[in-house]
């Protein structure tokens, strides 16, 4: 269903101390409220790296901050905790313990089946479709056409220059890869047959009979765990140069009231005089949405159910409505207090294992110490504050017309 993304902002880690429910707990989320507005003027909403299966335009709050340890690959802990980011979330954007994995509901459209559909063609569309084929596709060798050859290198060339202009933060480079782009769309359409391949593949995809079933046992021999390809896609983007700096002044923190727990010890510090932070969006790139099944026209499930039906409302015969798309990071985070921290609270700074700030970690064994002085602390360490919620298009969603196997 196309209910757009969700983003979501957390403050309670597992791997740090938490408030009861109660007081604390709102002045926590006063915090988190500031954090959110202005990592919402900040950035704009990001688009999925898998547009075709995934929309995206919105945002909420669920309650869980995560901060990220050195050498994330190697923390098998930690990839253990990512499995909530493979949960499929609520119509409200809220992730339930119960809730069930990506790789179940893939797993749950498998043991339903599927039948494969086919197309019946006229003597005009078949020979339409060899021709488009032949486009594409040496008939004597299999292997592809110069033409097609061609389109695929600038196809290739176009995109990787799009994705560098996506994640340029100088407006001077914007400038030359955007020339750039232009003169790869002008040499694409001169010499890469842009225009006459991309008729073909049109052809080809309205008028191809069915599917392979072969394509499908392939699809399902890889449905697997994806925590380490969330872990992966986290690990990517923390190397990357996009990162926007947020700062924001006393102005907007005049009621929030930021607490530090530490080895189970609360202490209310002072008020705050600005809060500074570095913010990413970390896109969740899954593999198998790629897989020429998962888009694939020409299948349906025997028993009805559907991963999505692409509407507005949840329907019980939905297995898959939504996934987390991408993370929102935050690091270098700041925080400037108008008066001196009391000795007892820097005292407990440099003693604990564990720490946050109003659920905020700090630090812990695998983190490292954040930094602080009588009027600031400080933490370089990346935290998960919020996700994306994409909702996912109509899948499976066969072609009309098709003549069904039994």
């Amino acid at each position: 269903m196309y209910l757009g993304i969700a983003w979501f902002l957390a403050l309670a880690s597992p791997l740090c101390s938490v408030l009861p429910f109660g007081a604390e707990e709102v002045q926590a989320a006063e915090l988190k409220d500031v954090i959110l507005h202005n990592v919402e003027d900040a950035l704009p909403i990001p688009s999925s790296s898998q547009t075709s299966v995934i929309a995206s335009n919105s945002y909420t709050i669920v309650s869980e901050a995560v901060a990220v340890p050195n050498n994330l690959l190697k923390n098998n802990e930690f990839i253990l905790s990512l499995d909530k980011f493979d949960a499929v979330p609520a119509v409200d954007g809220t992730i339930a313990k119960a809730s069930a994995s990506i790789k179940a509901s893939l797993e749950g459209l498998v043991k339903a089946g599927i039948e494969i559909g086919k197309m019946q063609l006229s003597d005009s569309d078949s020979a339409t479709l060899e021709l488009a084929k032949k486009a594409v596709v040496d008939p004597e060798t299999g292997a592809p056409t110069q033409a097609y050859a061609a389109y695929v290198d600038y196809r290739d060339r176009y995109g990787k220059a799009l994705a560098r202009l996506q994640a340029e933060t100088n407006e001077a480079a914007k400038v030359g890869i955007q020339a750039e782009l232009q003169a790869l769309r002008n040499d694409w359409s001169l010499f890469g047959s842009k225009v006459e391949i991309e008729a073909a593949l049109a052809q080809i995809d309205a008028l191809n009979q069915t599917t392979n079933l072969s394509v499908y046992e392939d699809w399902t021999a890889k449905i697997t765990d994806y925590r380490s390809e969330v872990a992966e896609s986290l690990n990517a983007s923390l190397r990357a140069s996009n990162w926007t700096r947020v700062s924001v002044s006393s102005t907007d923190l005049a009621e929030v009231v930021v607490k530090l727990e530490a080895d189970g010890k609360t202490l209310e510090l002072p008020s705050l005089a600005r809060v500074s932070f570095d913010v990413g969006v970390n896109p969740v790139h899954r593999s198998l949405f790629e897989h020429p099944f998962f888009q694939d026209r020409y299948w349906r499930s025997k028993s009805g159910v559907v991963l999505s039906d692409g509407a507005t409302t949840d329907d019980p015969a939905e297995l898959l409505p939504r996934v987390i798309s991408g993370l929102v990071v935050v690091r270098n985070l700041e925080l400037l207090f108008k008066e001196k921290i009391s000795e007892a609270a820097l005292d407990r700074l440099s003693k604990a294992k564990k720490s946050s700030l109003s659920g905020i970690p700090l630090s812990n064994i695998s983190t490292g110490s954040p930094a602080f002085q009588d009027f600031s602390i400080s933490t370089s360490t990346p935290i998960i504050i919020g996700a994306a919620i994409g909702s996912l298009a109509k899948i499976p969603n066969p072609k009309i017309g098709l003549q069904w196997s039994n």
